[in-house]
């Protein structure tokens, strides 16, 4: 996770409800806290939905060659194919879980993922 994806995550953080965040990634792990939330919070819930790993293996995106800033900010539709997960034998698609704008990407082309790490946030 570079800079500028943990000051993108971290902003984010402010306009939701979320006050704690921990992201693991390769033996690697990051922690982010906001300050403590009020007991009755006026900021809008988080609309931020993942697009979570359907299997252990390798990312494959759908638009090889396009960087993450070029697919932030990206309209998808709802099951719109984000990507693929390969492994021995086998390739299972990421789908948008909601129609709206994908607003972080958390992985890169040809990285290995986990199942059930998230891949993409999508804003419906």
């Amino acid at each position: 996770m570079n800079i500028n994806e943990l000051a993108s995550i971290t902003a984010w953080m402010k306009k939701t409800d979320l006050t704690e965040l921990l992201y693991r990634k390769n033996g690697e792990s990051v922690e982010i806290r906001t300050e403590d939330a009020p007991l009755v919070s006026n900021m809008p819930s988080s609309s931020l939905s993942p697009a979570l790993s359907p299997a252990v293996g390798i990312y494959r995106a759908a638009l090889p060659g396009k960087s993450q800033a070029e697919l932030e900010g990206r309209k998808v539709q709802e099951n719109e194919l984000l990507g693929y997960i390969e492994m021995p034998g086998a390739r299972k698609q990421v789908n948008s879980p909601c129609a709206g704008t994908v607003r972080v990407v958390c992985i890169e082309d040809g990285k290995a993922v986990e199942y059930g790490q998230p891949l993409f946030f999508i804003e419906a």
